[in-house]
């Protein structure tokens, strides 16, 4: 499944289908790629169980898969989200409120700077 992450062309396959499912051609004229192009990044990302697909006459509809995502959101991004990050989204959010403030003497924005 990383594997098929990796790629930004899957990534926005992915991204085409979280609005609805689509046909392949749906897909190809979203992203105005190559058929073949998009097919092969589709089985791959079948392959992974990202996308499943449903033959339907001529026309093949593929679905996204979120379980999978879910899976990755609940094993990797849930646990790193607790106490830890949130002291330091708070250390952040405190540094920048700071430098947006009435300024240190001496201390240089390097926002203001341009190059």
């Amino acid at each position: 499944m990383w594997r098929a992450l990796a790629h930004a062309t899957r990534r926005q396959v992915l991204d085409v289908l979280v609005e609805s499912p689509r046909t392949t051609g749906q897909v190809v004229a979203a992203l105005g790629l190559d058929r073949h192009v998009v097919m092969a990044h589709l089985a791959v990302l079948r392959d992974a169980g990202l996308v499943l697909s449903e033959r339907r006459g001529r026309v093949r509809m593929n679905f996204l898969n979120a379980v999978p995502i879910q899976e990755i959101h609940h094993r990797w991004v849930t646990p790193a989200s607790g106490p830890w990050a949130s002291a330091l989204i708070a250390v952040r959010d405190g540094a920048e409120a700071q430098q947006e403030g009435p300024g240190i003497p001496g201390l240089v924005d390097d926002r203001r700077i341009s190059g």
